[in-house]
Formats: C-alpha cells, structure tokens, sequence
C-alpha cells in the first residue's frame, strides 16, 4: 500500500517560530554597531584632537605603508591625523542622518494621517505636495536652500529632514487608509475616541514595522546626500568635519596621499551598503505580503 505523498507541512522542518539571521544580515549589524560604539565614544578612542595641525608632519603615511604608530592611518595636507578626523565624522554623518531620518518620517507620518482623516481638498492638496516634492529634484532645492539662508549643522539636519518624506506621507496614507476598514479602529471610534488618540495610539503601532522599514531605506539615502553636499562644501561646515568633508578635502591628493579620501569613502560605502541589507533583510521578516 503506497504511502501518501507529504505535504508541505509534513517536510518543513520544525522550529521555534524563528529564522535565523543570515550570514551576509549578521555581519552587516556588527557594522552598524561597531559605527554607533565609535561614534558614541569618538572623543575617547581618537589618538588626537581633530583639529591639531602639525604641518611638519603633513601627509604622513598610514601604518600599513611604513607609517609611525602614532597616526595609524596617516594625516592630511594640513597634518592633522586621520584617524581622528574619521572617528568625529563617523559621529557627525551618522547624528545628521539619524536625526533627518527621524524628521523625514515624522513629517511623511503626520501628512499621511491628515490626508487619510480629513480626506477630501486637504488629501488632494497633501498629494500635490507628494508630486510636487517628487518632481523636484532634492539636490538643486538643497543648493538654493543653503545658498538663500546660508548654513549651519542645525539648518542641514531641518534641510535634510525634508528629503524622502514624500515616499513616507504616501506609505502612510495608504496605511491608514487601509486600517479604517478594519473592525477594531471602527470600535474605537464608535466608543467616542479622539482622532488624535485613534492615530497616535491604534493606527500607529500597526503600522510601525512597514514604516521602521522606509526608515532604513531612507536612511542610507540621507547619507549619501549629505556626503555629496559635504563633498561639494554646502554641508557640514568647518571646524566640525564629516564623512564628505574628508573625501572632498582629500580628493585633491588622491594620487599622492590617497588614504586620506579613500578612509571616509570606504566607511560611507560600507555603511550604506549595511545598513540597505538590514532594510532589506527586515522588509522580508516584517512585510505580510511578501511572507
């Protein structure tokens, strides 16, 4: 008597509930955290101050090309140590990322749950702010921005915090759209809670996983804009430093001190490239649809 085929549930294999964390996901947290314990503790680990010049110790080279030990990765055209510099602007590229990450999604958060309860004219003219923001190139509202108003690391972070909301508010409209068919936001509503209390306390917190995930889509995103402003000398000004500050001051001595941009530009590399796997590998643990 022939035995009847498994199915798929028979030839799963049992576990916890749990899928563990693969490899390529794993690694790419362990630089993500290594980058926050170094920004947290960049006055402590730096050798020296980021600002000291010693000019008779100019482009000096890392130790791995016969440098001293006192500059493990060498010093610029101004001779201040690398390493320093590159721990402080670890520190500040991922504050303003972090911080215009937050603003990003806080603006799109709260656009998107005004045009979902008001709907009508106010959701028309929250889309055509969508449209209009999409269409408009970032970049160049960024150089007329920071040339009309002038620039401060205050200002930068307002003015990156408005990139990606667009994608944010139209995420979140969707979302809330879709909870208000649902039957538990229909029985709070029914027992006479405020909008307010409705959005902040139910349509949130259900929706909080697809909105983490934009998050860290957008993130890597507002680094890379931020370096490529730094890099042009519109961003984060002198005597702070960040990651585009370096590549930018550095990119005059590429054939000759080549340590000096390439330092900063494999930390930005890196750190984008992990922290799009983390969204990624989360977008696929959190998202229904695609599981």
């Amino acid at each position: 008597m022939t035995q009847p085929a498994d199915t798929e549930e028979d030839v799963r294999t049992p576990s916890t509930g749990r899928r563990a964390v693969p490899a390529l996901v794993m690694i790419a947290l362990v630089w993500l955290a290594a980058m926050a314990l170094l920004a947290l503790t960049a006055d402590l680990a730096s050798p020296h101050d980021y600002r000291s010049l010693d000019l008779r110790d100019r482009l000096a080279p890392p130790l791995f090309f016969g440098g001293s030990l006192s500059h493990p990765l060498g010093t610029d055209e101004l001779g201040r140590d690398v390493m320093s510099r590159l721990l402080v602007s670890i520190r500040i590229s991922l504050t303003v990322a972090f911080l215009a990450t937050l603003l990003s999604t806080l603006i799109g958060v709260v656009m998107g749950f005004v045009a979902a309860h008001f709907r009508g004219w106010v959701e028309q003219a929250v889309l055509m702010l969508i449209d209009l923001q999409a269409a408009l190139p970032f970049m160049f509202l960024a150089l007329f921005v920071l040339a009309l108003v002038g620039n401060d690391l205050v200002v930068f972070i307002i003015l990156m915090g408005f990139y990606g909301w667009e994608r944010t508010g139209r995420l979140a409209r969707g979302l809330a759209l879709a909870a208000q068919g649902q039957t538990y936001l229909s029985s709070v509503r029914e027992i006479g809670a405020a909008p307010w209390r409705v959005y902040l306390v139910h349509v949130l917190p259900n929706t909080a996983s697809t909105i983490v995930v934009a998050m860290t889509l957008n993130f890597p995103e507002i680094i890379l804009l931020e370096s490529g402003l730094s890099f042009l000398g519109l961003g984060v000004q002198p005597p702070l430093t960040s990651l585009g500050n370096m590549v930018g001051y550095g990119r005059e001595y590429l054939t000759s001190a080549a340590w000096i941009p390439l330092a900063p530009s494999a930390v930005i590399v890196l750190t984008t490239l992990a922290v799009s796997i983390v969204g990624d590998w989360l977008r696929d643990r959190l998202d229904p649809a695609l599981r």
